[in-house]
């Protein structure tokens, strides 16, 4: 079951505990809190906070900061990632941003412009924003002048 909230003029779900299905041809912008599972075929821009797992498909394009427990990603990603424990990046998927996780799987045939870090400690639940925002670094040039 799932119930709409309307919150300063952005759209919120809401579901009970299962498998969330965004499908192909679907998209939706705003932000999504799901007790269970997510899986992504369609467009989704915005935030996604998962208790359990999401999983973004071939077709999946998602464009957000995602807090989930795992993740597998074969579709397109753009946006920061902060995973409790792993993230599986499949063949043919495409990833722009920055990830924080635990364990890390890149196959053959990924295209992965970001950065990674990998973290031990524990998270809150998804639900709770487990892992804060990384920091931006400042870079200085790699040659003098």
């Amino acid at each position: 079951m799932m119930t709409k909230i309307l919150q300063d003029k952005e759209e919120h779900w809401e579901h009970t505990p299962g498998e969330t299905l965004l499908g192909t041809g679907a998209e939706f912008e705003g932000t999504l809190r799901v007790k269970g599972d997510v899986r992504i075929e369609g467009k989704f821009k915005g935030t996604i906070h998962v208790d359990g797992n999401l999983s973004v498909g071939k077709q999946g394009e998602v464009s957000a900061e995602v807090y989930a427990k795992n993740a597998v990603i074969s579709g397109h990603i753009k946006g920061n990632l902060y995973i409790q424990e792993k993230v599986e990046f499949m063949s043919g998927a495409r990833f722009e941003g920055e990830v924080e996780c635990k364990g890390l799987v890149v196959h053959d045939g990924v295209i992965f412009d970001g950065n990674c870090r990998m973290s031990k400690r524990k998270g809150k639940s998804a639900k709770e924003s487990p892992v804060l925002p990384m920091e931006k670094e400042a870079r200085a040039p790699s040659e003098k002048t």
